[in-house]
């Protein structure tokens, strides 16, 4: 019996000292580890699974597998690295090639090469060779050297974090808590090491304005310095019966919807708000009316709400009435709403108005007149809604 009582014990040790709290520089030690292990490396291999979700969103969930070959190159200053994503996700199977000069992305369900020139165009994430879900893969963190530096004092639209940790199991959970920024965000971020601090897995969730974004990575196979990485770099069949084309930006329209509206009467609507009142267009006749054609899904649109309240409040007593406009997960809106205190009424649109408004992508604005036609269309941009607004 006391055999068993002492198992017992020991057993219930093992489980506290699993669980063991850890300090911020015993935490801090975990990351430098890993730095200086990473010093050292010239090629990696790992394979990974990711899910993305957006919580202002329905079936937002976007996941996807791949296995990552690369190669670090600290003088490419497009990605830092030459590299070979292949996996799966919901469009197919897939892999894509940078090579320092050209990005190729192929899509084997559909037979579709599709060729990136990064270098025309700017060099920032919304750059077309960047900018494609084929990339998930490319985990920050096992793609750039000195993490140490980059989670604790440069981490992107965020300030110093508070760090914290445990012990689980043999390996360690880290944990960043950011503050607030600008934006209204505020992220928390999860770190698994091993026994030998290689990087297991990463959870970071952001909470914004009534919404919450989440992205989880699973690691394993890490392999570092691997020779057969070099030769993984580069695609080894030539895709016979692959339709090809290099991307040169998205198509252009015979007629923009600024050269369709401006000048017109806006066309009419009536629908329920939020607030349950029903709402039409032509009831405010003899006042400017900026339309806001947003979604929860929007980050741009949310970013913006601070600019648009700050319209509001400045031109409103002159005449300006704000409009919200959003067709997508109603269920969300009502939170977004609350969260950002919006004092004008939003609307719950139809398929109806995004095409009698010619409305492609979000945010979109259109300002309308007290005649009741449309003054400036403008995609993401209040700047000339200000400035129209100012020599009114």
């Amino acid at each position: 019996m006391g055999r068993i009582y002492s198992v017992l014990v020991l057993s219930a040790i093992c489980l506290i000292s699993t669980a063991q709290s850890i300090d911020s520089s015993q935490a801090a030690e975990v990351l430098k580890r890993f730095d200086r292990m990473q010093a050292n490396v010239n090629t990696i291999y790992f394979h990974v699974v990711c899910e993305y979700v957006n919580s202002g969103q329905e079936d937002s969930a976007f996941r996807s597998a791949a296995s990552v070959w690369l190669k670090y190159e600290p003088h490419d200053t497009i990605f830092g690295h030459f590299f070979h994503v292949r996996g799966d996700d919901k469009n197919g199977s897939y892999d894509y090639y940078y090579d320092g000069s050209k990005g190729l992305e192929a899509r084997h369900k559909e037979k579709q090469l599709l060729l990136f020139d990064p270098y025309a165009y700017p060099n920032t994430a919304n750059n077309p060779a960047k900018a494609r879900t084929a990339l998930n893969a490319l985990h920050p963190l096992l793609c750039r050297k000195n993490i140490t530096d980059y989670l604790l004092l440069n981490y992107p639209y965020a300030g110093k974090p508070a760090l914290s940790g445990n012990r689980k199991g043999s390996g360690y959970l880290l944990i960043l808590t950011y503050p607030v920024n600008r934006y209204g965000q505020q992220s928390t971020l999860y770190l698994e090491f091993d026994d030998n601090c290689m990087l297991k897995s990463t959870k970071r969730v952001t909470k914004w304005n009534g919404i919450s974004l989440t992205d989880t990575f699973d690691i394993d196979h890490i392999g570092n310095n691997n020779e057969d990485v070099s030769d993984e770099l580069v695609p080894h069949a030539a895709f016979p019966g692959y339709a090809k084309r290099e991307y040169n930006g998205p198509a252009e329209r015979a007629i923009s919807p600024e050269e369709i509206l401006i000048g017109e009467q806006a066309p009419d609507f009536s629908y329920q708000s939020y607030g349950g009142d029903r709402i039409s267009l032509k009831k405010f006749r003899g006042k400017y009316v900026l339309l806001d054609f947003w979604e929860t899904w929007c980050g741009h649109c949310i970013v913006s709400f601070p600019d648009l309240k700050d319209l509001y409040q400045r031109y409103h007593q002159l005449g300006l009435e704000i409009i919200g406009v959003s067709t997508e997960n109603q269920e969300k809106v009502p939170g977004i709403i609350q969260a950002n205190k919006l004092p004008y009424p939003n609307l719950k649109g139809d398929t109806a108005i995004l095409s009698n408004y010619h409305i492609e992508g979000r945010p979109t604005y259109v300002l309308i007149g007290p005649t009741g036609k449309v003054l400036t269309y403008s995609y993401g941009d209040l700047a000339p809604i200000r400035a129209l607004l100012d020599k009114k």
